[in-house]
């Protein structure tokens, strides 16, 4: 997909990728996504889960876009450049974060800026939700706009 560049099919860390989150969603905001969050308490363990199964999903899904634009030699797949990008979302507003310290030091620690999450209460997140471009949400449609898995 032409909006997905290196972040995408090239992921060097899981920090890397977060930092990358924020610019596909301008660059692909027609696209179809699969949004990855927590429970509703925003705790550390809901937390870490949905930044790390986007990752892993983002990886996956890279490679088989790659997989298939290689399958015949030209460059030609068999369509899943239509695959939905994940995105994790933090399912706490931005100004509770600092609440939950042992998720800021666990991050911290990991080398991740927080300041580069994605919040519910974030400007990029909001017209997503609200957009009737994107009431289409049906977890069991693998054609649905907007994917949202719970972890």
């Amino acid at each position: 997909s032409e909006c997905l560049d290196e972040p995408q099919s090239g992921i060097a860390s899981l920090s890397s990728y977060l930092t990358s989150i924020p610019s596909i969603l301008e660059k692909c905001g027609d696209k179809r996504f699969h949004m990855i969050m927590g429970n509703e308490a925003g705790d550390a363990d809901s937390i870490i889960s949905a930044l790390t199964l986007s990752y892993v999903d983002t990886v996956v899904v890279a490679s088989h876009r790659k997989s298939d634009s290689d399958s015949d030699g030209n460059g030609n797949g068999n369509g899943n450049g239509d695959l939905p990008i994940s995105i994790p979302l933090v399912s706490i507003e931005r100004d509770d974060f600092p609440l939950r310290r042992d998720v800021v030091l666990l991050l911290k620690m990991a080398g991740i800026d927080s300041d580069k999450l994605l919040f519910l209460d974030d400007d990029l997140i909001t017209p997503m939700t609200n957009s009737p471009s994107n009431s289409d949400v049906n977890n069991d449609d693998d054609d649905a706009l907007l994917k949202i898995t719970l972890v």
